[in-house]
Parts: C-alpha cells; sequence; structure tokens
C-alpha cells in the first residue's frame, strides 16, 4: 500500500499521483518552521510551507531562500 504526502499541491512533476494504488495525504496544514540553525544554514521545516513564506521567516535572520524551477 502506498502513502504518497503532499503539501502544496502544485505538483508541475506528478509526485503527486499514485499510479499503482495507494492514497495521497493532504499535508498543507502543516506551515511551521521547526528549526533553524543560523550557523549551519540549515532550517527544518514541515512539509506545507510554501517559499514565499519561508523567505518571509528568514528575512529575519538575514537568509534568504532561493526559488527552485520545480
Amino acid at each position: 500500500f502506498l502513502i504518497v504526502p503532499y503539501g502544496r499541491t502544485t505538483s508541475i512533476e506528478g509526485h503527486i499521483l499514485s499510479p499503482y494504488g495507494g492514497v495521497c495525504i493532504d499535508m498543507s496544514l502543516m506551515k511551521r518552521v521547526k528549526a533553524l540553525h543560523v550557523d549551519d544554514i540549515d532550517v527544518i521545516i514541515e512539509l506545507g510551507i510554501g517559499w514565499m513564506e519561508l523567505i518571509e521567516y528568514l528575512e529575519f535572520y538575514g537568509l534568504f531562500f532561493p526559488l527552485d524551477p520545480g
């Protein structure tokens, strides 16, 4: 049984498809930043946070997350 989590449902890559059966689980409400390690430039986030929300969060710390073209 296949479980496919997804967060923002844009899926231009088609990664939320489950062609061999299973379910897709919507995690779009999971939008928290769990941890930020400024010294390591490492951030742990929940699946539903968008890149614009992440950029706004990081701006306070003088950090930037460049857009991933998908």
